[in-house]
């Protein structure tokens, strides 16, 4: 039990993470909309043993929509993604530490 707990903690802590990177990647980009010149980053995610991995990485170039460089309407899309997906980590993440907590009542 205490295993799956801390795995739990583990999980939802690497999804916090991972949406931070998706966070500031896509406001680098969009802060950066209107430098010449600028190649845009995109975030690959990648699922590990004990939740997911965020990491940026350059974009193909981009579609005749962007500006810069930047695509406006995908990074506006995936920050919010980036947030609902931090918003779900968050509430794993308390979830986990109250089951934390039961269980160090139930023990003590």
């Amino acid at each position: 039990m205490i295993k799956n707990s801390a795995s739990a903690l583990a999980i939802a802590a690497s999804g916090l993470s991972a949406a931070s990177t998706r966070t500031a990647v896509r406001a680098q980009n969009v802060a950066n909309v209107l430098t010449p010149g600028y190649a845009p980053l995109g975030v690959e995610q990648t699922a590990r043993s004990a939740g997911v991995r965020a990491e940026a990485r350059p974009l193909a170039p981009a579609s005749a929509v962007a500006v810069g460089g930047v695509d406006l309407v995908t990074e506006l899309v995936d920050l919010q993604a980036a947030k609902r997906a931090f918003q779900a980590s968050a509430a794993a993440l308390r979830t986990a530490d109250e089951q934390s907590k039961e269980l160090i009542d139930l023990l003590g």
